[in-house]
């Protein structure tokens, strides 16, 4: 079981069991059995899919708020403490050590190869605005100093 906020600190308890998994398929389009489907990769790079997972974990009889009021109610940091919580308590359903593991693994690995990619995008970004202004982009003395 894990518990998680929303951005008006309304407090959720949730759990990963057969039940849940099953509204998860059916309301999220998202097989969390399925080793081979992208969970880790969904819950990290799309909101909207990591805030309806949230949704369908929780029991019907304890969606305290509605659909509309829940998925405006993450994100930022909100959003990625919640899918954290989730991913442990995912990880941790699985029976068997070297699932477990292998899940973890993969989380990391998938966040090096995120955060490696966003470093890559931002030295483009930064070169192509440099080329567009002819390499006369100030400094923060030349900025100070005027």
């Amino acid at each position: 079981m894990f518990t998680f906020k929303d951005s008006e600190n309304r407090e959720y308890s949730a759990k990963v069991c057969c039940s849940a998994i099953d509204r998860v398929k059916a309301g999220a389009e998202l097989d969390l059995l399925d080793l081979d489907s992208p969970v880790i990769e969904q819950m990290t790079t799309n909101p909207a899919k990591a805030i309806a997972v949230l949704w369908h974990l929780l029991p019907e009889d304890k969606r305290v708020v509605s659909w509309d009021e829940f998925r405006d109610s993450f994100q930022g940091e909100v959003l990625e403490k919640a899918t954290d919580s989730f991913m442990e308590d995912w990880t941790n359903f699985f029976h068997r050590p070297v699932i477990r593991d292998a899940l973890k693994t993969m989380r990391t690995k998938f966040a090096e190869i995120i955060q490696k990619s966003m470093e890559s995008a931002m030295a483009k970004a930064s070169a192509e605005i440099e080329s567009k202004l002819g390499g006369n982009t100030p400094t923060v003395s030349q900025e100070s100093a005027a």
